[in-house]
């Protein structure tokens, strides 16, 4: 099913729309890593799977998962639910399985979708803590919606993607909450300034 559905994405993704993509050669082709993106449409994590070549294991809101049918797609591409504004021990649990597993790890630092760039959300420092604890690296990816003969993201638009360098952290420091926010607000802006 991942497969059918990475095919299915690629096919969707190079025949509908004009697309450009530029550093992929930073994403590591083996090993773990935290991919983290700016989140402007549901059709994110799809132009991200049709463009990365490894399998990403992707954190979705746990709302998302309320639909059984729609739920079962979702984990059939490598995603799973996290309850957003609590402790939520299972979805913890599943990240560190997964980094330890040498996967990669997908999260949308802003929690949800933001159409208007201006308006940037407090970033959800989480993914910075993943990283530190697992040691692995993080790789800020921008994904740039331009007009199209239907508007802006829509059916034959322009849609440029691109991978940043790989940033890694002092493993062997011990971070306040408020450097943690820092690295995460940090990354998010060297997103936004490719956005």
């Amino acid at each position: 099913m991942y497969q059918l559905s990475k095919y299915l994405a690629r096919f969707i993704l190079f025949v509908f729309f004009r697309v450009t993509v530029c550093g992929l050669e930073n994403i590591p082709e083996t090993g773990a890593a935290i991919l983290c993106s700016n989140h402007r449409f549901y059709k994110d994590l799809i132009m991200l799977n049709g463009t990365v070549p490894r399998k990403i294991r992707w954190i979705a809101k746990a709302e998302l998962f309320r639909n059984p049918l729609f739920g079962k797609v979702l984990r059939s591409i490598g995603a799973f639910p996290v309850r957003r504004g609590s402790n939520d021990r299972n979805s913890v649990k599943t990240v560190y399985e997964i980094l330890e597993a040498g996967e990669i790890l997908g999260i949308f630092p802003e929690g949800t979708r933001m159409k208007d760039v201006q308006n940037k959300p407090e970033v959800k420092r989480g993914f910075v803590s993943f990283a530190i604890n697992a040691k692995v690296p993080i790789i800020p990816v921008s994904l740039l919606y331009g007009n199209g003969p239907f508007g802006v993201g829509r059916l034959f638009s322009k849609i440029k993607i691109a991978f940043g360098e790989e940033i890694l952290l002092d493993f062997d420091k011990k971070y306040s909450n408020v450097e943690l926010s820092e690295i995460g607000n940090n990354v998010m802006q060297r997103i936004y300034e490719v956005v």
